[in-house]
């Protein structure tokens, strides 16, 4: 509910079962029974696992203390063997340069928020966290952005007229992950031509069709809503398994378990097809969501 407007003022409330949650900057009249609260930790300190141990603070509300710590503790224990897995075999690979990029075009919503426009190149901390828990190297990290400057807002920003500048940085991504707000829809044709992008054979991302976007899931909704930013949060581990199949297609056999779908990441070159998600899908709506996390053995080297 962050950032819209929701009659939180108790009326609704009488027939809610248990307490009421809402995004920190949720607008309105608040009831005191409700409960304002932010989960995206990964933000600020760059970690998946923090997102995901937010599972304990809901658990007191519903007298569920002894469970989640139970979740928890999976939840970091295949994450941690999978972390390990990645790396341990990215060792027989030369490291692989990962860029979060995204254009976004002009706009005017009056004083203090308008924009001509720009390309960006992403250097949030959990988008590198994933990348290095992934056993890759973020771009970011990298001498592509030697000399350049982050904006105080976060990322390599290029102005659209740039492309030169913006192209020379993007030529070393060995992989790029696509963040552009496209409401008509993303193809790999379209992202290169929003980067501006007319011959491909200089890119390698695109000579190795290693374009990625994190939209796989959605619901039927227009526009559609994404559940990158909602079932993502409580399953680290599922996020974690997703980053290292995109990022090793050639190995991620030997690294993950063999009945790991991909769940919020696709492809656009050679599976760009999306999961549409409908509310007749939820049978039950006070059941507990089923964990999508499949496991993870540990093993030994020789």
């Amino acid at each position: 509910f962050s950032g819209n407007v929701y009659d939180f003022s108790g009326d609704q409330l009488q027939t809610q079962p248990g307490p009421v949650f809402v995004g920190y900057s949720a607008n309105g009249d608040i009831a005191p029974e409700t409960v304002q609260f932010s989960v995206s930790m990964e933000q600020r300190e760059g970690s998946m696992l923090a997102t995901s141990e937010w599972i304990k603070f809901f658990a007191p509300f519903f007298g569920k203390e002894c469970e989640a710590q139970q979740i928890y503790d999976s939840v970091k224990e295949r994450y941690e063997c999978h972390k390990a897995k990645a790396a341990r075999f990215a060792q027989d690979f030369d490291p692989i340069k990962v860029a979060v990029v995204s254009k976004s075009d002009a706009y005017d919503y009056g004083p203090g928020y308008q924009s001509d426009g720009y390309f960006k190149v992403s250097d949030a901390g959990y988008w590198k966290s994933y990348v290095e828990d992934a056993a890759s190297t973020p771009l970011v990290s990298t001498e592509a952005v030697e000399g350049l400057t982050a904006t105080p807002t976060g990322g390599y920003q290029f102005q659209l007229n740039d492309t030169a500048g913006f192209h020379a940085v993007l030529s070393q991504a060995d992989i790029v992950i696509d963040e552009s707000y496209m409401p008509g829809g993303a193809t790999a044709e379209k992202i290169l031509e929003a980067y501006g992008i007319t011959d491909p054979s200089q890119f390698k991302f695109a000579q190795s069709k290693a374009l990625w976007r994190v939209d796989r899931r959605v619901n039927d909704k227009s526009p559609t809503g994404d559940d990158w930013f909602e079932s993502r949060y409580p399953e680290a581990d599922v996020l974690l398994e997703d980053v290292i199949f995109a990022l090793h297609p050639n190995y991620s056999g030997l690294i993950l378990n063999p009945k790991h779908q991909l769940t919020w990441l696709r492809n656009m070159y050679k599976a760009p097809q999306q999961e549409i998600l409908t509310a007749s899908m939820c049978e039950d709506v006070s059941a507990p969501q089923t964990l999508i996390a499949d496991s993870c053995t540990s093993f030994k080297l020789n």
